[in-house]
């Protein structure tokens, strides 16, 4: 016993000195080793690689050397060095690590699978506790890129009686598939085979499928012939099974469904896809099918759609009758059920009423499925594009039949990011000429600073003045980015350019003259009673001589026409007065002639006021719109001037208030504005009004809801009082007063304002002038609460009675 004790002292002696002499050194191992893109790899693509390096032991670790190396999985190859980074220091800790970042190009490797290491320390130049944990291995595969060949897809199937008419299932059937080839490469010479439960019983050849196309092909099978029982059987359909076309994604060209005779229910008859490449990070939009062959009304069916037998939505359809189909639809995005390699095959199966909660039947023939190949995340840049350039009118373009030329042209975006504050130009250019002439967008605008969302268009319109330009052959472009501020996969595409002919016109063009197109006489200010005299000048300017035509000569009032504009209305151009008629005749006018068209317009009969007379030449006569003549240009035909007819012209030139513009609450306001007449006639009895408003940002009104007097009409519930006086002469000012009773009134402030002839019963020149307003303040005797006045309390009041009114004059 004694020796025993003896020899394990010993023993725990010396390993302790081991102990100790270990827990003095290094300690390096690799932790993490990430692959981005993760495998599987197309060719090509670099891979980076990262990984982390801790030191978990007592000594600091320097200099630390970490290399990269990899070898073909097959055969036994020894391990090529890529890279190794030197010099890095590493501290020991249980917590902080070095992270390291390689990259493998695989452009001139071959296809297969390989294997990674990453080792720490490989010369072995620091002393470890461990040197056999110092590396870290994986592995990836290594892949050809099929992008860019054409795609051969079975997206329907369906199964119909060769006579519609018959109920017997025992006689031939057809099975219909669609094929599809969304890509952009056309699919040459292939067969398609038509199999039940694994035995073909149809082939079709097909010569080729072109871009973007689809096709139906039908195969047909006799039930008695190929000795069938009644049951379930499993169709399937399987696009070019010899492999006669290199396709980009060979494992979706079979879709599978079943078909059971003599018992039809509830099934899908078609599974769909709404892209050909599907990338981890977007969205599918899956859409099937669903049809009734059964003999009642099936309702509230669920229909689940699933990804490897991952259920990703679900969709319930309230009804559906017998013989009649719907289709229903969801979204997979594959990062949200997990998927994350890529490239990867998946199967998309459809599933109706899963869960067996309808009786049916057939039970079996509930599903239809078909393949996928998912890739990995794509570029997110924007890609903006021109798709159209439309001319309107379309070349050639006569001169003189139009002075613009709307240029239409749809902008897309078939990127997978959104472009923002790009801008659009439009220009022009002689052919062959070197440099381009901008023109302008149609809005302020509207090709400026734009956003377009990925997979989004936008309709731009440029107008060209196309009256100054000579005839010839024009180039038009349409410039998408032109700035070019956004970093597209594509920037030789931003432009589309065509041409446009301008062509001389030879036609009449009627004007009025130039340099002088209507003299007026004796002056466009005129008193009623007096005669105006209009001589237009009217001249050819065009390239043909131009037939009989009309010269139409109407008037309207402007205030009346403004007036009728505040309510929507369009004013209405009068003809009366003129003599010897409103609509004169002018016999022909040939190249650069002119000629002079007099007419009279008597003011007896027009109120005093401003008046907006037109001249229009070749004016449409009767139902047509068109006039007699078919002119180069037909926007110049119109002349217009004013004619003022003097009358009276009432003004207020100034307001007086008593005692002040401020008051206490229920002290009395007086009033007091003075009229004058600065017209050329004296006027008759008019009124004035007096109404009250809040100082508020939209002036509301103190309502009053009788008339302040028993002479006048009551205009408005916001007038609180009128003063009529009997008439007044030229420049002899009058005085009309009112007082305003502030017993009722809310302490604040309001506008009062003062309208001359507010009955609008005088007929004036100028109606511009009748109006004044002042700005009043109500202070009112507010209640002491607690020692401190309220703040902001109040309540708008409504005045209810009317006050004393005194006419001077």
């Amino acid at each position: 016993m004694l020796k025993r004790a003896i020899l394990t002292m010993v023993f725990l002696l010396v390993c302790g000195l081991i102990v100790q002499g270990v827990e003095e050194l290094a300690e390096l191992h690799v932790t993490t080793i990430t692959l981005d893109p993760p495998s599987s790899i197309t060719r090509g693509v670099d891979i980076e690689i990262h990984a982390r390096v801790m030191n978990t032991g007592q000594r600091n670790a320097d200099p630390v050397s970490v290399g990269l190396f990899y070898r073909p999985m097959s055969g036994s190859s020894s391990w090529t060095l890529v890279e190794i980074i030197d010099d890095a220091v590493l501290a020991s800790s249980q917590e902080d690590y070095l992270e390291v970042t390689f990259t493998l190009p695989t452009q001139d490797m071959d296809l297969g699978a390989y294997e990674i290491r990453i080792a720490a320390d490989p010369l072995n130049q620091i002393s470890e506790v461990d040197e056999l944990n110092n590396e870290l291995q994986t592995a990836f595969l290594l892949i050809q890129s099929s992008l860019g060949r054409p795609d051969l897809q079975p997206v329907s199937l369906a199964y119909t009686r060769t006579n519609p008419e018959s109920v017997d299932d025992m006689l031939p059937w057809n099975v219909s598939t669609t094929i599809e080839n969304p890509t952009s490469t056309q699919a040459g010479a292939f067969t398609v085979a038509f199999l039940l439960d694994g035995i073909e019983f149809d082939r079709q050849f097909l010569f080729a499928l072109p871009a973007g196309s689809t096709v139906d092909v039908t195969g047909e099978f006799d039930p008695f012939v190929l000795g069938l029982d009644p049951g379930t059987y499993a169709v399937s359909v399987q696009v070019d099974p010899d492999d006669q076309v290199v396709e980009q994604d060979e494992a979706n060209n079979a879709i599978t469904g079943a078909l059971t005779l003599l018992s039809p229910d509830l099934y899908p008859t078609s599974l769909a896809f709404d892209k050909s490449v599907l990338r981890l990070d977007e969205q599918l939009l899956v859409t099937a099918r669903i049809a009734n062959g059964g003999e009642g009304t099936a309702k509230n069916i669920d229909v689940g759609f699933y990804i490897d037998h991952v259920r990703f939505a679900i969709v319930q359809i309230p009804l559906l009758g017998r013989g009649l189909s719907t289709i229903v639809e969801a979204t997979l995005s594959p990062d949200a059920v997990g998927l994350l390699g890529a490239p990867q095959v998946h199967r998309i199966e459809i599933i109706v009423d899963p869960s067996d909660a309808l009786p049916e039947l057939d039970e079996a023939n509930n599903a239809i499925s078909r393949t996928i190949t998912i890739l990995g995340p794509g570029v997110r840049e924007p890609e903006l594009h021109p798709e159209s350039l439309e001319l309107s009118p379309a070349s050639p373009v006569e001169l003189g039949r139009t002075d613009t030329v709307t240029v239409s042209a749809v902008v897309r975006n078939t990127g997978r990011a959104a472009a923002s504050s790009f801008d659009v130009t439009f220009s022009y250019r002689v052919k062959g000429g070197l440099r381009w002439e901008a023109f302008p967008c149609s809005g302020i605008s509207s090709c400026s600073d734009l956003d377009l969302a990925a997979g989004m268009q936008s309709k731009l319109v440029g107008i060209l003045p196309v009256v100054l330009m000579q005839p010839g052959v024009y180039e038009i472009r349409v410039l998408v980015d032109s700035g070019s501020v956004i970093s597209e996969l594509d920037e030789a595409n931003n432009q589309l350019v065509t041409s446009l002919t301008l062509v001389a016109a030879r036609l009449p063009d009627l004007s009025f003259s130039y340099m002088q197109p209507l003299l007026v006489e004796p002056s466009t200010q005129v008193h009623r009673g007096q005669t105006i005299r209009l001589t237009p000048t009217i001249t050819n300017i065009g390239d043909l001589d131009a037939g009989d035509f009309f010269v139409r000569f109407s008037y309207q009032n402007a205030a009346a026409a403004a007036s009728t504009q505040q309510v929507g209305q369009s004013a209405e151009f009068r003809t009366a007065y003129f003599s010897p008629a409103s609509d004169m005749q002018v016999r022909s006018l040939a190249i650069g002639d002119t000629a002079e068209i007099p007419v009279l317009l008597e003011t007896r009969d027009l109120m005093p006021g401003l008046y907006l007379v037109q001249m229009e030449i070749d004016s449409a006569l009767g139902p047509s719109s068109f006039g007699q003549v078919q002119e180069r240009n037909e926007q110049n035909n119109v002349f217009a001037t004013q004619i003022t007819i003097l009358g009276a012209d009432l003004s207020i030139i100034g307001v007086e208030t008593e005692p002040d513009a401020i008051v206490q609450r229920g002290e009395p306001l007086v009033l007091s504005s003075t009229v004058i007449n600065t017209g050329v006639t004296p006027a008759g009895s008019f009124t004035v009004g007096f109404k009250i408003f809040h100082a508020t940002a939209d002036f509301e009104p103190v309502q009053i809801w009788t008339c302040a007097s028993a002479e006048a009409d009551c205009l408005g519930p916001e007038y609180f009082g009128f003063v009529r006086l009997p008439g007044i002469d030229l420049l002899v000012p009058e005085i009309a007063r009112c007082v305003l009773d502030t017993t009722d009134l809310e302490a604040g402030d309001y506008v009062i304002q003062i309208i001359v002839d507010s009955e609008n019963s005088v007929g004036e020149h100028n109606e511009a002038n009748n109006f004044a307003e002042i700005l009043v303040t109500v202070i009112g005797e507010e209640p002491i609460v607690d020692g401190e006045p309220p703040v902001g309390e109040g309540a708008d009041l409504i005045i209810q009675s009317f006050h004393a009114v005194e006419m001077i004059g």
